[in-house]
């Protein structure tokens, strides 16, 4: 498996660091997505956000990396979901994808951020300028 990170943080990401993991010479495309906190949400406006996760969450977002490297294995993984508080524009997730031609990694990438966001227990709070707040994706 080409799997270079796989995991959560509460650091904060930088996209080019992560992207720079999945390079390699025999790879002639590289495709990164790179999910940020946003200042709205369905006409509010978002002040920040908290995200919390299972304790199992990495291991959950390996195993994930693990199934979608198996369906792409010419392709070369990394993936980040950020926890704790975030501001807006910090990054909270990036998923990036490399390998020798563009399909597949294009490929890849989408079905990750889609596995991920469906199943991994990661769950979102939102503030609002109004001083409401709600709990996306909660149990």
């Amino acid at each position: 498996m080409n799997i270079k990170i796989a995991e959560i943080t509460d650091k904060p990401i930088v996209a080019e660091e992560v992207t720079k993991l999945v390079l390699d010479k025999s790879h002639g495309a590289d495709v990164t997505f790179v999910g940020r906190v946003r200042n709205h949400d369905e006409n509010k406006n978002v002040t920040k956000l908290v995200y919390e996760a299972h304790p199992d969450v990495s291991k959950q977002i390996y195993e994930l990396t693990s199934i979608i490297s198996k369906l792409f294995p010419e392709v070369t993984l990394a993936t980040l979901h950020r926890v704790g508080n975030l501001e807006i524009g910090d990054i909270a997730f990036i998923v990036a994808a490399a390998s020798a031609h563009r399909d597949e990694s294009l490929n890849a990438c989408r079905a990750l951020v889609e596995s991920i966001k469906s199943n991994a227990p990661i769950w979102k709070h939102q503030y609002f300028a109004d001083g409401t707040d709600e709990w996306v994706n909660s149990p």
